[in-house]
Formats: structure tokens, C-alpha cells, sequence
């Protein structure tokens, strides 16, 4: 829900946000045409910048415009390929490893309850099943915690990709360009270690869920 949510609540800021990038690209290529014929006509291009760096700024001044316009789809490839490298690094979905491990809690808990065979009032199976419950949510909040907060970052960093990527344009901003950059691959890492955790802690507390039923019976 909270992810669905985020989507249709920035749904349409990413063309804003290219409209903006693309705009300010615009303006500094033509400012950057400009300062060269300018230096022409002072006669102070020799000294300056030869004609070849001319040349390859525009078309690094081209290229960076083609991502940030999102001509021939290149800027939705480029997340489509982070959210592939966060499917990749995650080893699958980690959502549904969290929906397997709460079933597992409600078919414990409710398992444990059906164990106290009192009369009037269970209190050793809900005491059982509270426990199990508490146990499982506190799992269960954590690890909801950091994916969500990863998920949420990388969805951020992905609609506002046009600001940073055509701040590659200009030299004294490639450095909030990195910083984006940095950013991301951190989330990555994120559900690189959070799968690793996940996965071994999913298999501790299975093991565990796992005892509590085999020995629920003779233990009374």
C-alpha cells in the first residue's frame, strides 16, 4: 500500500523534473557556444581551448541531453537497470520472504493455541501465541524497516535523476552528480546485506518455529 501510494503520488514528476533538467542543459550549452565564439573574437582561443575540446564538449553536452530527455527511452533503460540490479542483488523479491515468515508466526502461534485444552481460559496457549506473535512482528518491523526505507530512497533518487545527471554538464556540479550516484549504489548494498540477513534469519527463526511445534505436544 505505502509503495503503491508513492507511485501514483509522484506519478508525473518525473517529466516535470526532465523539463526542468532539459531546460537548464539548454542554457548552459548555449552559454557554453557563447564563451567560444566570444574567445574567438578576443583572439585568446589558441591559448584557450582548441577546436577538439570544442567539439567533445558539445557531444558530451549532446549526450548528457539524450539521457536527460529520455530520447529513445535511454533514461527509462537506465532505471529500469537499477531496479534490476536491486531485484539482482536482493536475490529475488524480499517482500515475499517477509509474507512467508509471518504465515509461518500465524500458523505457529494459532498451532500453540490449539495445544491448551483448558476449559474457560486459555492462558498458557495465548501466552504461547502472544509470545510467538512478538517475536515474529519484531522480525518482521525491522526488516520492513530497512527495505522500505531502501525502496523508498531508490524511488527518490530515480525520479530526480534528470537534476543530477545534467549536472555532469557543468564541472563545479559533477560532484552533487556523484553524490546521487553514491547514494544509489548504497541502497543497493542495502538489500545485498539486508537478503543475507534476511535469508539467515528467516531460516533461524524457522528452525525455531519449527522445535516450538514439534515439542508443543509432549511438553504440554
Amino acid at each position: 500500500i505505502i509503495t503503491d501510494i508513492l507511485k501514483s503520488s509522484t506519478q508525473g514528476k518525473m517529466g516535470e523534473f526532465i523539463d526542468i533538467a532539459y531546460s537548464l542543459g539548454k542554457f548552459g550549452v548555449q552559454a557554453y557556444i557563447l564563451w567560444y565564439i566570444f574567445t574567438i573574437l578576443a583572439g585568446k582561443q589558441q591559448k584557450t581551448v582548441p577546436v577538439q575540446d570544442f567539439i567533445w564538449n558539445l557531444f558530451r553536452f549532446w549526450l548528457i541531453l539524450v539521457f536527460v530527455r529520455n530520447m529513445g527511452g535511454w533514461l527509462d533503460s537506465a532505471n529500469q537497470a537499477i531496479d534490476g540490479l536491486k531485484e539482482t542483488f536482493a536475490g529475488g523479491d524480499p517482500w515475499k520472504w517477509v509474507d512467508e515468515l509471518w504465515e509461518k508466526v500465524q500458523q505457529v502461534a494459532a498451532y500453540l493455541m490449539s495445544k491448551d485444552t483448558s476449559t474457560y481460559v486459555k492462558t498458557d496457549g495465548a501466552i504461547a501465541a502472544i509470545l510467538t506473535y512478538a517475536g515474529g512482528i519484531l522480525a518482521l518491523l525491522l526488516t520492513s524497516i530497512v527495505y522500505l526505507a531502501a525502496e523508498v530512497t531508490l524511488k527518490m533518487l530515480t525520479i530526480t535523476a534528470p537534476l543530477f545527471i545534467v549536472c555532469l554538464s557543468f564541472g563545479f556540479l559533477r560532484q552533487m552528480f556523484n553524490s546521487w550516484l553514491q547514494l544509489i549504489f548504497s541502497s543497493l548494498l542495502i538489500f545485498i546485506f539486508g537478503a543475507l540477513a534476511l535469508k539467515a534469519g528467516t531460516t533461524f527463526l524457522n528452525g525455531i518455529l519449527s522445535v516450538y511445534v514439534q515439542d508443543a505436544e509432549p511438553l504440554n
